[in-house]
């Protein structure tokens, strides 16, 4: 069985890790989640969650898997 707060950590690293990520995505990828962002949440981006970010992410993730049979623009 493993600690919450080690599972916590785990997450948190993750996260922070898929979100770094983003940097090396192609240029398409970062555009449409930019739009995406937008267009769902209408606010800055400093304003964005977390949560929201990783959601925008994982629909972007599956549009693109039914588009271009790619797992993501990571």
């Amino acid at each position: 069985m493993t600690c919450p707060t080690v599972e916590r950590a785990l997450h948190l690293s993750r996260t922070a890790q898929e979100i770094g990520n983003l940097a090396d995505s192609n240029a398409h990828y970062v555009h449409r989640l930019a739009a995406m962002l937008h267009e769902q949440y209408g606010k800055p981006l400093e304003d964005i969650t977390v949560g929201q970010l990783m959601n925008a992410v994982a629909e972007l993730d599956a549009l693109f898997t039914r588009v271009y049979g790619n797992a993501s623009g990571l």
